[in-house]
C-alpha cells in the first residue's frame, strides 16, 4: 500500500494494481485493499469476499494475517479491520481536515510537516525502556497504530470510531495434560497445512532450538530447511541432523554481518522507529540461489507455548542455578512487570543517562496500567492472563517482530503460531502448563518422537526431557568437567545463529564511528538523553567492551528514525 491521503478539497488516491474497486461508477466507488492473507473454511479469500464477510458482520471467522481498507470515494471515509496479530503494520493520522494512512510514519510526517513537531519522549522512553511501544502508539503522540481484531472508521470532520470483533477468552480447557498436548500438536499440524496448501515450495527457517523444530514435525515433504550462521557450527549441525530425521534438505545460509550495518536506515523505515534494528537478521536470505514461495518459521512458539517471558524465578539447587523455573506470585502487575520483564533493558546506566527519567517511568508505568485495564475489559481477570496481554496485545509490536519484516524483503513469510485456533488454545491453558514449555514438549513428542528426542541446541540435551532432568544431567556435566573430562558445556554465542552485538558494535569501525556520532545527534538536541552521561557511557564501552550493546544499537534506532523526521 502506498501512502493514501484523504482531504476536504481531494481524495488523493496513490492506488496500485492491487487495490479493488467494488461497485458503482466512478464517484460512488468503493476501493477495497487486502493486505497479507485472508482465510475462511481453508480457502484463501479475494477483496470482495472480505468485504461481503465484513457486510454480514462476520469478522471474527476470518483467518489468517491480514488488514483490509475499504475506501468510499464519495464519502471520503475509510474503514480499516485488523486480524487478531496486528500483523500488517498500517500507520494513521487522523485530524478533522485530514486522514493520511501509511506503512510507515515517516511517509505520513513527509505528507505533513506539522507533525515534525509530535514526537513524544514518552513514547521515546517507552520503546528505551521495554524495547516495544505498548497499544496504538508511535513515536509520534498523533499518528497511531490499527490495533488488533478491530475495525475504525475514518471520516472527514468526524471523530474515530473503532470497536473490536473479537475477544480473547479467558475459560481454561477442560482437556487434561496428555490430551491438551494432542490437540496442541494437532493445530500446529493444522497450521501448517492451512498456510502452506497452495504453495509448492516451502522454506523452512531451521534452528536447533524447539520453535522451528515443531513447526518440521507438521511438515510435509514439499519443504525444504534453511539454517542461518557465521560457520556450519552447533546450531546447524543440530539443525541438519532434524532435517535428516524428517529426510528434507538443508540448506547453510552465511550470515553476512555487514547488512545490520547497511541495511540499518531500511531497518529503522521497516519498523517506523519503533523496533530495534538489531532485530534485523534475516536480509541475508536474498543470497539464495533460488527463494521459495514462502517461508515459515517458529516465531511466536515461544511467547505462547514455553513461557519465555511469564514471571518466573529460576530454581536453585545447593547454591546452584538449574535449568527449572517456578512461577512467581504476582500482586502489583504494573510494577512487577518493569521490573522483572526478561526484554526490558536493565543497564544501571539507562535511567541517570535520561533527563526527568523518574518522571517518565511514572508515565510509563501509568500506560501499562490503561493496557491492565483493556485486558480486565476483556474479562481477563487472572493476573497470569493479564500479563500475558501485556506481552501479547497487538503482536505485530512484539519487540523481534522487525525478523518478520526483514524475511518479508525476501520473499512472503508466514507466521504458523498466529493462527487463530492457536490462538485461542493459548489463551485457554493454565500458565503452569506454559513454563519452562512442559505442554510444548509434549506435544513435540506427539509430533514426531525422534525429533523430540534429539539434543536442542540451546543446551545440547534431549528436547523433550523436563528442565529437571536437564539439569541433573547438566550438573553431572559439569562435574565431569571438574574431572577434566571436558566433554559438556552449554554453547557458545559463536554456536548460535545470532551475532555477537557487543562484538559486532566494538570491532566494526563503521559501527564505532555511528555510535560516537550520537553525541552530536537527535536524541541530545532534543534533550532525549544528558550529553555527559553518553559520553562516559560510549568511552566506557569502548574502553571495555560490556553488555550495554543493546542499549546503544537502542540509540541508535532512535538516531536514525529522527534524523528522518526532524
Amino acid at each position: 500500500m502506498n501512502t493514501l491521503i484523504l482531504n476536504s478539497n481531494s481524495c488523493e488516491k496513490l492506488l496500485d494494481s492491487s487495490w479493488v474497486k467494488e461497485s458503482g461508477n466512478h464517484l460512488n466507488s468503493r476501493y477495497l485493499k487486502l493486505e497479507g492473507f485472508a482465510i475462511l473454511d481453508r480457502v484463501e479469500l479475494n477483496e470482495q469476499s472480505v468485504y461481503e464477510i465484513y457486510k454480514r458482520d462476520e469478522l471474527s471467522q476470518i483467518n489468517g494475517q491480514f488488514s483490509f481498507l475499504i475506501l468510499n470515494y464519495k464519502t471520503k471515509s475509510l474503514i480499516v479491520i485488523t486480524d487478531r496479530f496486528s500483523s500488517q503494520p498500517i500507520y494513521y493520522y487522523h485530524s478533522k481536515t485530514s486522514i493520511i494512512l501509511s506503512k510507515n510514519i515517516f511517509e505520513i510526517i513527509k505528507k505533513s510537516s506539522n507533525l515534525r513537531s509530535s514526537i513524544s519522549k514518552e513514547n521515546l522512553f517507552e520503546f528505551i525502556y521495554l524495547q516495544r511501544l505498548l497499544g496504538h502508539k508511535t513515536l509520534s503522540n498523533k499518528i497511531h497504530r490499527f490495533q488488533s481484531a478491530t475495525r475504525t472508521t475514518l471520516s472527514l470532520g468526524q471523530d474515530l470510531k473503532t470497536s473490536r470483533y473479537w475477544f480473547p477468552s479467558a475459560k481454561k480447557t477442560d482437556l487434561q495434560f496428555e490430551s491438551a498436548a494432542k490437540e496442541l500438536a494437532r493445530l500446529i499440524s493444522n497450521s501448517y497445512n492451512l498456510y502452506t496448501n497452495r504453495f509448492e515450495k516451502v522454506g523452512l527457517l531451521l534452528s536447533g532450538g524447539l520453535d522451528s523444530r515443531a513447526v518440521l514435525g507438521a511438515s510435509s515433504d514439499k519443504v525444504k530447511c534453511y539454517t542461518l550462521g557465521p560457520f556450519k557450527n552447533n546450531e546447524y549441525q543440530v539443525a541438519k541432523k532434524l532435517a535428516a530425521i524428517k529426510k528434507l534438505p538443508i540448506e547453510f545460509i552465511k550470515r553476512d554481518d555487514r547488512l545490520y550495518y547497511d541495511k540499518r536506515h531500511e531497518s529503522v523505515r521497516l519498523g517506523s522507529g519503533a523496533q530495534n534494528i538489531f532485530h534485523s537478521h534475516f536480509y541475508s536470505l536474498k543470497k539464495l540461489s533460488e527463494i521459495p514461495e514462502i517461508f515459515i518459521h517458529g516465531h511466536g512458539f515461544d511467547y505462547f507455548f514455553q513461557g519465555s517471558y511469564m514471571p518466573q524465578d529460576r530454581v536453585y539447587f545447593a547454591g546452584k542455578s538449574t535449568l527449572h523455573h517456578r512461577l512467581k506470585p504476582i500482586s502489583d502487575i504494573a510494577n512487577l512487570f518493569l521490573k522483572t520483564l526478561k526484554y526490558r533493558l536493565k543497564y544501571k546506566e539507562l535511567m541517570p543517562l535520561i533527563p526527568n527519567s523518574q518522571t517518565l517511568l511514572s508515565s510509563l508505568k501509568q500506560e501499562v496500567q490503561r493496557v491492565l485495564k483493556d485486558s480486565k475489559d476483556l474479562d481477563l481477570e487472572n493476573p497470569y492472563d493479564q500479563w500475558e496481554y501485556l506481552n501479547s496485545h497487538d503482536l505485530g509490536s512484539h519487540y523481534t517482530a522487525l525478523n518478520l519484516h526483514t524475511i518479508n524483503t525476501c520473499a512472503k513469510q508466514r507466521c504458523l503460531a498466529w493462527e487463530n485456533d492457536l490462538y485461542d488454545f493459548y489463551w485457554s491453558i493454565p500458565a503452569s502448563w506454559r513454563l519452562d514449555a512442559k505442554l510444548f514438549k509434549k506435544a513435540l513428542l506427539f509430533l514426531n518422537r525422534d525429533l523430540a528426542s534429539y539434543q536442542n541446541a540451546n543446551i545440547n540435551l534431549p528436547a523433550h526431557w523436563p528442565t529437571k532432568l536437564q539439569s541433573i544431567f547438566y550438573f553431572a556435566g559439569q562435574l565431569l568437567n571438574k574431572m577434566g573430562f571436558k566433554r559438556f558445556g552449554l554453547p557458545s554465542e559463536n554456536e548460535r545463529s545470532w551475532p555477537n552485538f557487543k562484538k559486532l558494535l566494538s570491532e566494526d569501525e563503521r559501527w564505532r564511528k555511528e555510535v560516537f556520532s550520537l553525541q552530536d545527534g537527535q536524541i541530545v538536541k532534543i534533550g532525549l538523553v544528558c550529553p555527559l552521561r553518553l559520553k562516559k557511557l560510549i568511552e566506557s564501552f569502548y574502553a571495555s567492551p560490556s553488555d550495554q550493546a543493546p542499549l546503544l544499537y537502542t540509540l541508535l534506532t532512535l538516531e536514525y528514525a529522527l534524523s528522518e523526521i526532524l
